[in-house]
């Protein structure tokens, strides 16, 4: 049952066509787009499309997470560059305040930076970001690759067997 997974930005009209050498633009122009589509929403997540959350998790954090009063952030660190929150990140969760920060501090590189960089950078360094650690790690996966493009589906079969 993929009810739980709501997919937003292929719905969005895009001002650019992305490569995989500008996603960190991309996160600019979706990030503009739901702030404006979306204007009494008070928190934003973003999950790799490789990626798979427990709905459980996501339904816990999205009852707890409060940002109203501060800017808040649930990560997933990278156990191989711990020193950066976002590197390869499969999750992550931002309050609106956090949102609008980054917008507002996001120079428009034409360099190539990754996504998760770009965002990790200036969370931490321009938006005064209260990091909340996320333990329950083990409730979000991220798909290995094999044979080219195709996918193991053993997390799929993970997830039903834990809410069967």
């Amino acid at each position: 049952d993929q009810r739980w997974k709501c997919i937003v930005s292929p719905c969005l009209e895009l001002q650019n066509e992305y490569s995989y050498n500008t996603l960190h633009l991309k996160l600019i122009d979706t990030l503009t787009q739901l702030l404006s589509l979306f204007p009494n929403a008070k928190t934003f997540s973003k999950l790799d499309d490789d990626g798979l959350i427990h709905p459980y998790l996501y339904y816990d954090l999205v009852n707890n997470f409060e940002p109203n009063n501060y800017a808040g952030l649930l990560t997933n660190y990278d156990l191989v560059n711990y020193k950066f929150i976002f590197m390869r990140g499969v999750f992550y969760m931002l309050g609106r305040e956090l949102v609008e920060c980054f917008l507002r501090n996001s120079l428009i590189s034409e360099n190539s930076i990754g996504e998760d960089i770009l965002l990790g950078k200036i969370i931490s360094n321009y938006c005064n970001a209260k990091f909340i650690d996320l333990n329950d790690s083990n409730m979000i996966w991220h798909k290995r690759y094999n044979l080219g493009k195709n996918k193991n589906c053993d997390l799929e079969q993970r997830y039903e067997n834990d809410i069967n």
